[in-house]
């Protein structure tokens, strides 16, 4: 019996989750992808995130994310994979570290392997506007400085 009745309130939670979903739709995405460069070189691995701060009417405050790959290119995603950026104004926050703790070295420092300033929301110098337009080829990558 006490199967039966977790099998029916997981029943009556997945109908109340699926209710939630209904009517809404996911707002307008625009296609983001671009390319990172570090003294002339593609950063090769870490992360990028389009932090809002302004986005377009009706739209909602959603950060876009995405890999760097081994050629400093990306590719941001809002809601599922490859989808882009909700059009507004983003500030870019960039993450490439090395090393850190491990189970065997729980010491171990990370190592940035661009300036910090690019990992962090308050002092990245980098903004962008994602126009429900598009842009121009070279309007997401982004060539990092010291």
């Amino acid at each position: 019996m006490p199967s039966s009745k977790c099998a029916c309130c997981v029943a009556v939670a997945l109908m109340a989750l699926s209710a939630c979903g209904q009517g809404r739709e996911t707002p307008k995405t625009v296609p983001v992808a671009g390319t990172v460069t570090y003294q002339g070189k593609p950063v090769m691995m870490g992360s990028i995130v389009f932090q809002p701060v302004t986005p377009s009417p009706g739209s909602p405050f959603r950060p876009a994310q995405g890999v760097l790959e081994m050629d400093g290119s990306y590719e941001v995603q809002s809601f599922a994979a490859g989808d882009g950026a909700v059009p507004g104004e983003y500030r870019v926050v960039i993450t490439s570290t090395d090393g850190g703790p491990t189970p065997e070295e729980p010491e171990r420092m990370i190592t940035w392997l661009i300036p910090r300033k690019y990992g962090d929301a308050e002092k990245t110098p980098l903004t962008v506007t994602v126009s429900e337009h598009g842009a121009n080829a070279d309007a997401y990558n982004f060539v990092l400085e010291d």
